[in-house]
């Protein structure tokens, strides 16, 4: 018996089904089955491939506790990892925000950015190195998770996690002036 395949056109990506009849594999692949006591064999067929790129933030240099609006020279180090089957060519913007709530929404404090033509082969881990000069004066005090976010030209994609940080309030601190007898030995 010959074998038969043909391209079933979908969202999803393309599956090529080989060894049975148009309206067979039709059937299998809208029901999302597949017979693996039978000939039928199932392959992905993405000519073009993907590149799937998640972003964590490894290892956090902020002192601890951090306070608002204070200058820093803070070292951050993300793995962007790409799990996708192709390789990934271009530029790529790299942010680190921190996050009460553990998400990247409005309520999210943007820390640092890069942008950066990068070649991350598919399978493959590009450990990138942001500084975090200063923390934003309009922090409240908390604990912040750190999280990367990745924006290529297929979209953006954000951690599902990273280190956290507590933040502190801004503080002065006051000390008295020095007594007259302190002074009297200074003088001598």
């Amino acid at each position: 018996m010959p074998i038969r395949s043909m391209m079933i056109e979908t969202l999803e990506p393309r599956l090529l089904l080989c060894g049975h009849s148009p309206a067979n594999a039709a059937s299998i692949a809208s029901a999302g089955q597949a017979n693996t006591e039978s000939s039928l064999i199932v392959h992905a067929n993405d000519a073009f491939g993907q590149a799937i790129l998640s972003p964590i933030v490894t290892t956090s240099a902020l002192g601890g506790p951090p306070v608002a609006g204070s200058l820093l020279n803070a070292v951050e180090t993300v793995d962007l990892a790409n799990s996708g089957t192709a390789t990934e060519r271009g530029a790529v913007i790299l942010n680190i925000f921190a996050s009460a709530d553990g998400t990247v929404d409005d309520s999210s404090f943007l820390l640092a950015t890069l942008k950066r033509q990068v070649k991350i082969n598919a399978n493959q881990t590009l450990v990138l190195r942001l500084k975090i000069k200063s923390l934003p004066s309009s922090m409240p005090p908390a604990t912040y998770a750190l999280l990367a976010q990745a924006v290529d030209s297929s979209g953006t994609s954000d951690a599902a996690s990273g280190p956290t940080v507590e933040v502190a309030a801004p503080f002065v601190s006051l000390s008295a002036p020095p007594s007259s007898q302190a002074k009297a030995e200074r003088s001598r």
